[in-house]
């Protein structure tokens, strides 16, 4: 979705779109495109995924992945907040780059817009 906004984002100032519905649905059409021509098969046991931010939503994802069989990687700002799934196996780290090197697919639940751009962008 990043590379969606990316694409996008000078398309609702220049062309008068001003409603952020609308801007969504192009930037969900871009990201399936984009997701079409790098797909992967994501398989558990095999596919290692990331997650940052395990707050009350995403630990309960993340969770409910490992369950599923994958293994995990995960980064939290608040490092207490990791702690019920470096129990269940997951692998702690210290950094959202950390959890990119470690990982197949990266999985970011994190509260408000200025949270994603710091772990997107650092």
């Amino acid at each position: 979705l990043m590379v969606a906004f990316g694409n996008f984002s000078s398309l609702i100032f220049h062309t008068g779109l001003r409603s952020a519905r609308a801007f969504f649905v192009i930037a969900a059409i871009a990201f399936v495109s984009f997701a079409a021509e790098f797909s992967m098969d994501i398989t558990p046991g095999e596919t290692r995924i990331g997650w940052i931010g395990t707050g009350v939503m995403g630990k309960h994802m993340c969770k409910h992945c490992m369950d599923a069989g994958f293994s995990a990687t995960v980064y939290s700002r608040t490092l207490s907040k990791c702690e019920d799934l470096r129990k269940a196996g997951a692998t702690v780290v210290g950094s959202p780059k950390e959890v990119a090197e470690n990982s197949d697919v990266v999985f970011t639940i994190v509260g408000y817009p200025s949270d994603v751009r710091e772990v997107i962008l650092g």
